[in-house]
């Protein structure tokens, strides 16, 4: 089977996954104690922990791309507090997003090898995501406390939809194994930006991924130092684990 054959039955696989989960839960999540988890908290949640610079890692990318990404309207809407829109603009969006999904197969199609990781490059890009986490609170402190300008006027609204960061964050996730290729075909220079870009996606992600999962989405939930705290150290130990397992498979390869 083609690599290309692999990733698209990963994305079957996905959609798979996805239509079991909301035939058996109560509007897409489940609910434990303060927390509404639905399938896409656990698929961006992998994403995060995935090896993305591995070629064995790559059809297990996929399908949680596949979920992160066709679940992402249903924690757009579930943070708003709104039902799912009616059924064509759903499957509208359905459809862009296996669009979006088969690009991001083909083009990982192309990748024939492990991309090598070193703990410089770790480095950068987890000090890139702690800088853009830290960034992202002192604009909402500086908004919230010095300027006094209310959510919903310092927030991204589209069609009534307040979007976070995370939103985006989850998409540009899925291609940073893009990136990570894209940083060992060019020159040296060009190879650190693309490593800050790579941490800043994973700030981006990083910065909400608990905070996102409470059943209330709010500016009290986001300054919680509990919740600040808990993301940070996720992030540490992601970061802290790349090498360790990246030099393991390397050699039971």
């Amino acid at each position: 089977m083609t690599l290309l054959n692999k990733n698209v039955t990963a994305i079957l696989f996905g959609v798979f996954l996805f239509g079991i989960w909301m035939s058996i839960t109560d509007a897409g999540y489940i609910v434990l104690f303060h927390l509404h988890i639905s399938i896409g908290h656990f698929a961006y949640l992998l994403l995060l922990i995935l090896l993305p610079f591995r070629l064995q890692m790559h059809w297990i990318w996929m399908v949680s791309s596949t979920l992160a990404l066709l679940d992402l309207l249903h924690l757009i809407y579930q943070t708003n507090d709104l039902k799912i829109p009616a059924w064509p603009q759903y499957a509208l969006f359905s459809m862009g997003t296996i669009l979006l999904l088969l690009i991001l197969a083909i083009a990982l199609s192309h990748i024939k090898q492990d991309i090598t990781i070193d703990r410089q490059s770790t480095v950068v890009i987890a000090l890139s995501a702690i800088i853009a986490m830290s960034v992202y609170h002192l604009i909402n402190v500086y908004l919230k406390f010095v300027q006094h300008i209310p959510n919903e006027q310092r927030s991204i609204m589209i069609g009534g939809l307040e979007i976070h960061h995370i939103n985006y964050g989850i998409i540009l996730l899925a291609f940073v194994p893009l990136l990570f290729y894209a940083k060992e075909q060019i020159t040296s220079i060009f190879s650190f930006v693309i490593l800050i870009l790579i941490g800043l996606i994973y700030g981006t992600v990083f910065d909400e991924s608990f905070y996102y999962i409470l059943d209330a989405v709010t500016d009290d939930a986001y300054f919680s130092p509990l919740i600040i705290g808990l993301q940070i150290l996720f992030a540490v130990v992601v970061f802290l684990s790349w090498p360790a397992r990246s030099n393991q498979r390397r050699h039971h390869a």
